[in-house]
């Protein structure tokens, strides 16, 4: 039982360094780095927001604007932004 324990912390505590190592890239400043963070925050909501709408929408020509819409935001999170 103890050796599982210790795993586990040892596990825990290599996990959590390369987590902040992923967090943010060492040659971006803190500035632009806020700044990113935040845009991909936005292109998470408003993908979220589409995907709900989505869910409800009736018409067929609003429904093909939302799911072209998705999909936009979608590529720009693939390209632009982490998924981890």
């Amino acid at each position: 039982m103890l050796k599982h324990r210790f795993c586990l912390f040892a596990l825990t505590a290599l996990a959590l360094p390369l987590a902040a190592a992923r967090a943010q890239p060492p040659d971006v400043d803190d500035h632009r780095w806020e700044h990113h963070r935040e845009h991909c925050e936005q292109l998470e909501h408003e993908e979220h927001e589409l995907r709900e709408r989505l869910a409800v929408v009736q018409d067929r020509e609003e429904r093909e604007h939302v799911e072209h819409r998705l999909h936009e935001i979608a590529a720009d999170r693939d390209l632009q932004c982490r998924r981890d």
